[in-house]
């Protein structure tokens, strides 16, 4: 018998590296697609959220250039937060 993987889709922005992953293909076929909002997400390859379809599975803040502070996970109300 054999297992079912996950599968990545990827993408070079400009045709140059850094490569950064656009899409999750799970076993069952169903596919969740990383959003790299415009600005300072797109340029630096820094993951914004993640959907499926038109639904966010979860959303991501940062402090600065590279610190997420906050997931919020789909319209749950459900927080995730990093700053102590």
């Amino acid at each position: 018998m054999r297992k079912e993987r996950n599968r990545f889709a990827v993408a070079c922005p400009l045709g140059l590296p850094p490569v950064r992953r656009t899409a999750m293909i799970h076993s069952d076929g169903a596919t969740a697609t990383d959003v790299y909002n415009s600005g300072m997400d797109d340029t630096l390859s820094r993951l914004s959220g993640q959907k499926q379809g038109t639904t966010w599975l979860y959303q991501e803040q940062y402090l600065g250039l590279s610190r997420m502070v906050q997931r919020q996970y789909g319209a749950t109300g459900f927080y995730w937060t990093f700053l102590a």
